[in-house]
């Protein structure tokens, strides 16, 4: 049976490694995606010579996006707890002249010094950690001044059409489950405001998801659904049918709810 996306918490003792960087390559090439990605750079306000960071940094797009800004006086550094991720990223870096460093570590513990950035990111990593302490490495390693951007969803307010709304608010919620901090988003102003970041930015976005999205991500989760005894069988063939016949019809709809949040670290605590 295929490893699949919530595997991206222990990726190194999956079978096929390629099944999670032809996931993370998938969810890059989604438009909604990449409009993300472009706020978050520019809440980051990178100036040229900028030390950066991203934590779970997968395979490294967005550090190379960052070194880009930053410029040859500059530095970005991608983190993720991943070796089969770090060496991905590594991989496709070569030769591209970017001033770049991947690392493996502990978002939660992080191995850097004090004060070591001028800006700091994290996008859709935050659902597998304890966001509060993640957040804190993250204040903590960024110089008085700089910018932190996170990104995350909120899987309870995912969004899928269907003539079966009750089955599908129940597999929703167990997709919402599966994760360490489903629900993530939502909290995100808060631990931001809780930790007096300044000049704080709310940015509610949303993730439309195709069906091939769908379908690697839900392909799984209907089979530990019927595990957990949360759907039958019947239930979960039915369901799926249905957005099979949805897509072949040009009428499917997936949108996963998230929200940006930015801030600054104070000059003075």
């Amino acid at each position: 049976m295929k490893d699949t996306v919530h595997g991206f918490r222990q990726v190194d003792q999956a079978t096929d490694p390629q099944y999670y960087f032809q996931f993370l390559d998938e969810l890059s090439m989604l438009r909604s995606v990449q409009e993300c990605r472009d706020l978050m750079l520019e809440m980051l306000g990178i100036r040229p010579g900028h030390q950066l960071l991203d934590i779970g940094c997968g395979v490294g797009d967005e550090v190379r996006a960052m070194a880009r800004l930053a410029g040859a006086t500059g530095k970005a550094v991608g983190l993720d707890n991943s070796q089969a991720m770090i060496a991905e990223a590594t991989r496709r870096s070569e030769g591209s002249g970017l001033s770049v460093e991947f690392l493996v570590g502990n978002a939660e513990h992080l191995e850097f010094a004090s004060e070591s950035f001028d800006g700091c990111r994290s996008e859709r990593t935050f659902m597998y950690l304890d966001a509060g302490r993640a957040l804190d490495e993250m204040i903590r390693v960024t110089k008085p001044g700089g910018s932190l951007v996170v990104f995350d969803l909120d899987h309870d307010g995912i969004s899928i059409d269907s003539s079966q709304p009750a089955l599908t608010r129940r597999l929703a919620q167990f997709l919402s489950d599966n994760h360490r901090n489903g629900i993530v988003g939502r909290h995100l102003m808060r631990l931001f405001k809780e930790r007096g970041l300044t000049d704080l930015t709310f940015k509610p976005h949303s993730l439309i998801c195709p069906f091939s999205f769908f379908s690697r991500l839900y392909s799984r989760i209907l089979i530990k659904a019927q595990q957990a005894g949360a759907i039958t069988p019947t239930e979960s063939t039915e369901w799926f049918s249905e957005m099979v016949e949805a897509d072949k019809r040009g009428v499917f709809l997936m949108v996963v709810p998230g929200f940006i949040v930015s801030g600054r670290k104070p000059w003075s605590s």
